[in-house]
């Protein structure tokens, strides 16, 4: 197999660059990585997913009959801080998994402030988290796909895991103004649902409507042990 590959920089910014002239009607930006087992992005500081588009990432790939199929591939997005741009929706996907994690030696995100509502969909055979997601007011999804064999096909909250959706005030000259709750969606076809004690998941608002989360394990079980 080719080795890892993936860029250490400060902040990952995956959309248009600052002050950079946007295309007519937003168009997606698709990015695609395949040939490789591995994709390692870390951003040391931050991973912000901007405007709409995607990121994908397989193995391997093969068209028959004029159907392709894609296999393989895990993405590992290395960062202390995961969120987006006001209003982006982006997709992640990996073959084998997506593994989202905190550098070594960093602390959690003290300050939720972030843009609101962005949208954030992963979907792999396994996912697992273990740092901090913040989307106020924003939809987070992550789907699990593959067979429970060996461990695999499970969405794994872990102790790091700070998944923030919740609304937040902002100040307009002398008034403020409250958001509503984000939504968040698990799902695993095959495997369990889990949350470490120590992880978070919070889509709370004030003065505005709560947000949801729904868990769903079609053959597996859930068990969300940490604080919601």
């Amino acid at each position: 197999d080719p080795p890892p590959v993936g860029p250490i920089v400060d902040a990952i910014i995956l959309g248009y660059p600052a002050n950079a002239p946007v295309l007519s009607g937003n168009v997606p930006l698709a990015r695609s990585m395949l040939g490789f087992s591995t994709v390692n992005l870390t951003g040391t500081t931050q991973i912000v997913a901007g405007d709409s588009g995607s990121l994908t990432v397989y193995q391997t790939q093969s068209t028959t009959g004029g159907v392709t199929t894609s296999s393989g591939g895990t993405l590992n997005l290395t960062t202390p801080l995961l969120t987006g741009t006001a209003g982006a929706v982006f997709d992640f996907t990996a073959g084998t998994a997506i593994n989202l994690l905190s550098p070594a030696g960093t602390t959690s995100v003290s300050d939720p402030q972030a843009p609101l509502g962005a949208t954030l969909n992963f979907t792999a055979g396994s996912i697992s988290d273990s740092t901090a997601i913040i989307l106020p007011s924003g939809s987070l999804s992550m789907t699990a796909t593959a067979p429970a064999a060996a461990g695999t096909g499970n969405v794994a909250l872990g102790a790091g895991s700070q998944i923030i959706l919740s609304g937040q005030a902002t100040r307009y000259f002398d008034q403020t103004s409250y958001s509503w709750g984000g939504t968040v969606a698990l799902e695993s076809t095959y495997g369990n649902v889990t949350q470490d004690p120590a992880g978070l998941i919070d889509v709370s608002a004030a003065n505005n409507n709560a947000g949801r989360i729904d868990a769903t394990a079609t053959s597996g079980s859930v068990a969300l042990n940490g604080t919601i």
